[in-house]
């Protein structure tokens, strides 16, 4: 940072250093990767949570702005933090999910991404967060309490996994599993009131067959699809035959016997993986899946 901030007082190096739409993120990685960087951290939380909280900031900047509060999102305080702002939530899960008021499209690919990643990065092992985010979905639930909160975040947040893919599809995954830990009956309701479970099933075992070959791009897909499958098993056993007839054995099998190193990362800078996953090994998840199916099959 003191070498850049000394590069920065030279006007052409400013420029250049505007134009390399990587070299901050980068930079704003490190410092959420590395010790000993709280009061910088800090400086920079305040910094990007001021540019998003003010109405009148152009949509030009929130790209690189949530890009950095993704970063960010992956030290615990900072986290914590930022999910705490209804304001910076609201505007990540409406970038995300919503549209573009004066055109009524969808903002732009790579917005969503960079909102996704924030997103995904904030629902963390963060249970506080994930009920914030499913808090912004619409604006008819701010006024309710949490368990309706997610009664009316829920459809919209399963309906747009069901038109999703890639990085997208892994926050969705991984936020709905959350709830799902959490509030299972939730989750069960919508399927069963408006989704269908065996299309979400099938959108699932699909979506596992298709990351034979894990991408640094979303590392934990094959993980948080397998999380979803056993929490939902664990609460509503009924549904085993048809994850079963959805061929999820056989999914499960080609897991065991693909594992991938990317996996063993939950978060990757470009091709190298920089934050290790904390949770059980897939494999064992996989085991513990296999044993669930077995112990909830109905027998012949």
């Amino acid at each position: 940072m003191l070498i850049l901030e000394g590069l920065a007082s030279n006007h052409d190096n400013c420029a250049d250093i505007r134009r390399d739409s990587e070299l901050i993120s980068k930079i704003i990685g490190f410092i959420s990767y590395t010790s000993g960087n709280a009061a910088r951290q800090k400086a920079v939380v305040c910094a990007s949570l001021r540019i998003l909280e003010d109405s009148r900031s152009s949509i030009k900047v929130w790209e690189p702005t949530m890009d950095i509060i993704a970063k960010l999102a992956l030290a615990e305080d900072a986290r914590q933090e930022i999910g705490s702002n209804r304001v910076i939530t609201g505007k990540l899960m409406h970038a995300f999910l919503g549209r573009y008021g004066p055109t009524n499209m969808h903002y732009s690919r790579p917005l969503r991404l960079v909102a996704g990643e924030a997103l995904a990065n904030l629902a963390i092992e963060s249970a506080a967060n994930c009920l914030n985010l499913c808090a912004h979905s619409t604006d008819k639930i701010r006024s309710l309490g949490g368990n309706e909160h997610l009664s009316y975040a829920l459809p919209v947040v399963m309906a747009k996994m069901m038109a999703v893919e890639g990085k997208q599809l892994e926050t969705l995954m991984g936020l709905v599993s959350q709830i799902s830990n959490i509030i299972p009956e939730c989750v069960i309701h919508c399927l069963e009131s408006q989704l269908g479970v065996s299309a979400f099933v099938q959108k699932m075992v699909s979506a596992l067959h298709a990351s034979k070959k894990p991408s640094p791009e979303y590392p934990r897909m094959r993980r948080v699809i397998l999380e979803l499958t056993i929490s939902i098993i664990e609460s509503h056993p009924c549904y085993t035959t048809i994850f079963i007839e959805k061929g999820l054995m056989e999914a499960l099998t080609k897991i065991e016997s693909n594992p991938s190193k990317v996996e063993k990362y939950r978060i990757f800078l470009g091709n190298a993986g920089v934050v290790l996953e904390s949770g059980l090994s897939l494999l064992f998840i996989v085991a513990r899946a296999k044993i669930l199916i077995d112990y909830s099959a109905p027998t012949p």
